[in-house]
C-alpha cells in the first residue's frame, strides 16, 4: 500500500514545466508631479466664464425690459437690434472660452488622478486615461465624472480621510462639495437647453409670452452656472493645494 504521506515521485517526462509566462508585472506609480500652473490658469480662465454669465443675466434684464414694454406696444427698432447684439456678442465670447476651458480642465484632471497612486490615496479604481474617458460617455459621465472627482477631491486631502471604515461617511464626505457642484452643473446645463428649446417655440409662435418665461429660465441656468463655477473653483484650488500638503507630508513620513 503506497504511503499518503510521501511526497510524489515524478517520471522525467511526468515532471511539471515550469510556467513559461513571466509574471504580471507590478503596477508602475508615475512621480509626483505638480499640478498648481495648470490649476491657476484653470482658475482664471473659469473667472473670466463667470464674469460673462453676470454680463449675459445683464443683457437678459434688458431683454425682459424690452419684452414687457414690447407686449404692451411700446417698440423700438433700435432699441431691438442693440439687446440682440449685445446677447450674441457675449454669446460669441462665451463659446470659444468654454472649449478652452475643457480643455485645460481636463488636462489638470488627468494630472491630478495621475497624482493619487503617489500620494497613497485608497479609492482609485481606473486608470488616469480612463478617468478622463468617462468625460465623453454619454449616460455614463453623469455619475462617473462625479465619482472622479471625489476621488481626487479624498485622495488629496493631507489628513488620512480613508480611515473612516464607513463608506458611507466616506461617500458623504466627498459628496459634501463635489455632489453639490456637479448637480448643480448638470441643473444649469438642463435649463439652458431647455431655455433655447423654449426660446425657438416662442419665436416660431410668435408668444412673447413664452420667450419671457424662456429668458427667465436662461437667467436661473446662469445663476446656477456662477454657483457651480464658484464651487468649481474651491475644489481646483483646494485639491491642488492639499496635493502638494500631502506630498510633502508623505515625503518626511518617509
Amino acid at each position: 500500500m503506497a504511503n499518503p504521506y510521501q511526497a510524489p515521485q515524478y517520471s522525467p517526462q511526468q515532471v511539471p514545466a515550469p510556467s513559461s509566462g513571466y509574471p504580471a508585472p507590478l503596477p508602475v506609480i508615475q512621480p509626483y508631479s505638480r499640478i498648481g500652473p495648470v490649476a491657476y490658469l484653470f482658475i482664471g480662465i473659469v473667472v473670466f466664464q463667470l464674469i460673462l454669465a453676470m454680463a449675459a443675466i445683464g443683457a437678459s434684464v434688458l431683454t425682459l425690459d424690452y419684452l414687457h414694454r414690447a407686449s404692451t406696444g411700446f417698440r423700438s427698432e433700435q432699441e431691438a437690434n442693440f439687446v440682440d447684439f449685445l446677447e450674441f456678442a457675449i454669446s460669441l465670447l462665451r463659446l470659444p472660452i468654454f472649449f478652452v476651458a475643457i480643455i485645460v480642465y481636463l488636462v489638470w484632471f488627468y494630472r491630478a488622478y495621475r497624482n493619487l497612486p503617489s500620494l497613497r490615496a485608497v479609492e482609485v479604481y481606473t486608470s488616469p486615461g480612463c478617468a478622463v474617458g468617462f468625460h465623453f460617455i454619454p449616460i455614463a459621465n453623469l455619475y462617473f465624472v462625479y465619482r472622479g472627482m471625489r476621488e481626487i477631491w479624498l485622495g488629496s486631502h493631507p489628513k488620512d480621510l480613508h480611515a473612516l471604515r464607513s463608506p458611507m461617511i466616506k461617500h458623504l464626505m466627498g459628496a459634501t462639495t463635489v455632489g453639490f457642484w456637479w448637480g448643480l452643473h448638470l441643473a444649469s446645463g438642463f435649463l439652458g437647453t431647455f431655455s433655447v428649446r423654449l426660446v425657438e417655440m416662442g419665436a416660431r409662435q410668435q408668444n412673447i409670452s413664452i420667450v419671457k418665461n424662456a429668458v427667465l429660465i436662461s437667467i436661473g441656468s446662469d445663476l446656477l452656472h456662477i454657483t457651480a463655477g464658484l464651487l468649481l473653483i474651491s475644489i481646483v484650488y483646494f485639491s491642488t493645494l492639499h496635493q502638494d500638503e500631502r506630498f510633502e507630508l508623505i515625503r518626511r513620513l518617509g
